[in-house]
């Protein structure tokens, strides 16, 4: 891995200790590091409210003793990396908002054409007409017209694209990730911290769909069927009528599914387009998109993502 470029919600620095704290766990610092540099911060005018984290996002061991002082800015830091890189050989994967990316092609299209090999984004696009558009997705929405950017030069340049849509990826129990926990000896703390912040950031969400900020689709019933797994029997006795009140504690309920966007595109990042066979992870040639002689993989449908 060549490095990491933290970026959104208005939190890029902390987001950035948060990834060096992360790796600190998983990494001996001392013998391997991997660069992390600070993107986008993600507001798109002064009237964007800034983002408040909450207590669980940053709680971490190590994340206090984190500084910024070796911490680039992403425009230097892919640049700079890129240059260092040989000719054809690096993947770009994008699991965010696509605006970093985006300004190093308005700088230095270029210098990404030649040392590029592959694009794999996390997001949402159609293929019509010759080329690739952004269609509805978070990642899209945080910088739309950043995102078209990105799409739009991987067809035109013919630069191998991969996207995974949310449609495409399979649900993994809530509870695994806390049994993985429990069940560490030692204590993880990189495990304890995602175990905590998915439980919390659940809460949150149901938190947010109370206070009416999410989308129409995002409903009480919705987090319910899909995060909570409680038939109308489960639930009677908990609560009167059809959904539950703003102010029940979710955390205590939480035993549905939740889908693992991030670690599925990552898997997507880490297998030769093409594979077949038993040992293939995805049906790549169901999902593939062939525009001016290049092949780009589209992966919107569950069936493509869950392998022979």
């Amino acid at each position: 891995m060549l490095g990491v470029v933290a970026c959104g919600g208005q939190e890029a620095c902390n987001r950035a200790l948060l990834a060096s704290s992360l790796l600190a766990h998983y990494y001996n610092p001392r013998t391997s590091s991997i660069p992390i540099a600070t993107g986008a911060d993600g507001a798109k005018d002064e009237s964007t409210p800034r983002h408040e984290p909450a207590e669980y996002e940053y709680c971490i061991e190590g994340f206090d003793n984190m500084g910024t002082d070796n911490i680039p800015a992403a425009g230097d830091f892919l640049r700079e990396t890129l240059m260092s890189a040989g000719d054809g050989s690096v993947t770009v994967q994008i699991q965010a908002a696509f605006t970093d990316v985006a300004l190093l092609l308005q700088s230095d299209a270029a210098l990404f054409k030649r040392k590029v090999c592959r694009v794999v984004a996390m997001g949402a696009v159609q293929a019509s007409g010759g080329n690739l558009t952004a269609a509805p997705a978070f990642n899209n929405d945080l910088d739309r017209p950043a995102a078209q950017a990105v799409y739009s030069f991987c067809a035109s340049q013919r630069l191998p694209l991969t996207v995974i849509s949310r449609d495409a990826v399979p649900s993994m129990p809530t509870a695994l990730i806390k049994e993985i926990a429990a069940a560490a000896d030692p204590p993880s703390p990189l495990i304890a911290y995602l175990a905590n912040a998915q439980s919390a950031s659940l809460a949150a969400l149901y938190r947010k769909i109370c206070a009416g900020v999410m989308p129409p689709r995002c409903s009480k019933q919705w987090f319910v069927a899909t995060f909570c797994d409680m038939s109308p029997q489960d639930r009677a006795g908990l609560w009167d009528g059809t959904e539950p009140p703003d102010d029940l504690d979710m955390t205590r309920f939480l035993s549905g599914t939740v889908k693992p966007y991030d670690p599925v595109t990552l898997l997507a990042t880490m297998e030769q387009p093409g594979t077949v066979g038993t040992e293939a992870l995805f049906h790549w040639e169901s999902a593939a998109v062939r525009i001016g002689g290049t092949t780009h993989y589209v992966f919107d449908s569950l069936e493509q993502v869950q392998g022979d």
